[in-house]
């Protein structure tokens, strides 16, 4: 992996600043920073002094602590955007994010003392559990205190994953064949192109984890996501 210089990017925020004073922010994202190169950015930020107030996206890696948070406050930043996706083992294992669900919940809440926090959650996945929606439910009460704003998708699934091949195998009726389901770089299912749960049980449980997910964090999601999960909602039982 080749990560830009924290130098350069520094250089960069300045110029941006000297260019624009009234930039209100800026947003730095990686595929996958790590922590040296995270802090390095941060010190370099730190060390021009111009103070543009910069968004961050990265991962729940384990690494993070009280410093990386002071760090990123200190340099300017005043939001970051963690993309759990999920906060249930189980259903981060179906995700292969590489990350577990007690280090996305500790990210989150060692970061929200110094910026603020959204996160990125998928609400559809398949192939899982009853318990682990259960228990994603649970995970989420415990954080909500610690979030500004949670950012779901339906479903995204990168190409190339054995679901974006074969949607059948995971239990996903799709209704309209001849759409085309991919574009520049994720398989997306949403409610313009109709699907269906194959197994009624779990479809069934899975409008019921959707009531649930808006009950308890209507507040913090924009509103266009809960009627997009409504309509979804209407093809998740086959017919």
């Amino acid at each position: 992996m080749t990560f830009r210089k924290p130098e350069r990017v520094a250089a960069d925020l300045a110029q941006i600043c000297k260019l624009r004073p009234t930039v209100r922010d800026i947003v730095l994202t990686q595929d996958s920073y790590t922590r040296k190169h995270l802090k390095a950015t941060a010190h370099a930020i730190e060390r021009l002094g111009c103070r543009v107030p910069y968004n961050l996206m990265f991962r729940a890696e384990p690494w993070v602590s009280k410093e990386i948070g002071q760090l990123l406050a200190t340099s300017g930043c005043t939001d970051v955007f963690i993309g759990a996706e999920a906060l249930d083992d189980e259903i981060l294992e179906v995700l292969g994010k590489g990350i577990n669900a007690q280090g996305a919940v500790s990210a989150i809440k060692t970061l929200a003392e110094y910026v603020n926090v959204t996160i990125g959650m998928i609400l559809f996945v398949p192939g899982i559990s009853s318990d682990a929606l259960v228990r994603q439910r649970e995970a989420l009460g415990d954080i909500l205190p610690y979030v500004e704003a949670i950012e779901p998708e339906v479903l995204t699934v990168v190409n190339g994953s054995g679901f974006a091949a074969d949607p059948q195998r995971f239990g996903i009726v799709l209704n309209a064949k001849e759409r085309v389901l991919n574009d520049s770089w994720c398989f997306g299912l949403s409610h313009d192109i109709p699907w269906a749960m194959a197994d009624q049980k779990l479809g069934e449980a899975w409008v019921v984890h959707n009531t649930h997910m808006e009950e308890m964090c209507r507040e913090y999601v924009n509103a266009r996501y809960w009627r997009s999960m409504g309509e979804v909602g209407e093809n998740f039982i086959s017919t």
